[in-house]
């Protein structure tokens, strides 16, 4: 689908006023011409380059500070709480510290937050991996630190949406409890071969459960190894009103696999996938 891509400014401010490095901050203010970005990339070694055979708008790498890619709005992750999600007795990153280096008090953009939190993690990575109770304090705390930023998420696999939403909506029930506000944006990730529309159907019909609830959902990540798949989600992305904001689940120097964009191969060719979505995301 061809679309209008509005004029993305960025003005990306920074001091330093701690040797420890604390008090470096990096404040993202976009200025929007015309349409908010709506096709995304997320993936680990974002290249300058593939921009240009991409054609994405947006993108983020679960960091709070991505490279900068000329032309393509980054939007920050507060991944966790820390990372790794159960080192809490080795040196580890801390989510809290990091928004304070990167984010400045009154940051008033998009921030994503906890990644799949419904799934397991360990001192080696894995996913947040924390249960509804600890998340809705950790959002708490995540809205006193940055009270001006627009969250999305949690952004939930879709295995919770396997489950009936039940991690998402005992969230929401215990947001809701605390009198905290609920998220801006909703986030949901999909790597199924089913109809994609029965996954935003069912979130919207969850939500709808708590007043005040999104009414927009980014598709934060998905994929599929079948183009006619892929085919398929960005069709549906592209022509539900809810869907905001998506991006495609693809990796460079990793193991070889099919859901990806690119062959893991000098040049990078494209995959069956990747020629699906260049075709729909024309220059």
């Amino acid at each position: 689908m061809k679309r209008v891509i509005g004029l993305l400014l960025f003005l990306v401010l920074s001091g330093v006023d701690t040797t420890d490095g604390v008090g470096e901050y990096h404040t993202f203010l976009p200025l929007v011409v015309g349409p908010e970005p709506k096709a995304g990339v997320v993936w680990l070694d974002t290249e300058p380059a593939d921009v240009n055979i991409l054609h994405f708008e947006w993108w983020y790498d679960y960091s709070l500070r991505g490279r900068d890619v000329p032309g393509v709005e980054f939007v920050p992750f507060f991944w966790c709480d820390k990372w790794p999600p159960h080192a809490y007795g080795r040196k580890s990153q801390d989510y809290f510290e990091l928004a304070e280096r990167h984010l400045t008090p009154d940051y008033n953009s998009y921030l994503l937050f906890l990644n799949e939190p419904d799934l397991t993690g360990d001192d080696t990575g894995g996913q947040c991996d924390m249960e509804p109770r600890r998340a809705a304090y950790l959002y708490k705390a995540i809205r006193e630190q940055l009270p001006h930023a627009k969250l999305v998420g949690p952004a939930v696999s879709h295995r919770d949406y396997w489950s009936n939403w039940l991690w998402l909506r005992t969230w929401y029930g215990l947001i809701d409890e605390m009198g905290l506000r609920p998220p801006e944006v909703a986030a949901i990730h999909t790597y199924m071969s089913e109809n994609p529309q029965w996954i935003v159907d069912s979130l919207f019909t969850m939500l709808a459960e708590f007043p005040g609830s999104p009414g927009t959902v980014w598709v934060t990540e998905f994929g599929n190894c079948d183009p006619a798949v892929v085919q398929w989600m960005l069709d549906t992305w592209q022509a539900d009103g809810r869907v905001s904001r998506y991006a495609y689940f693809t990796v460079r120097d990793f193991e070889p696999h099919c859901e990806n964009l690119f062959y893991n191969t000098p040049g990078y060719s494209l995959t069956p996938a990747g020629r699906v979505w260049v075709k729909e995301h024309p220059r």
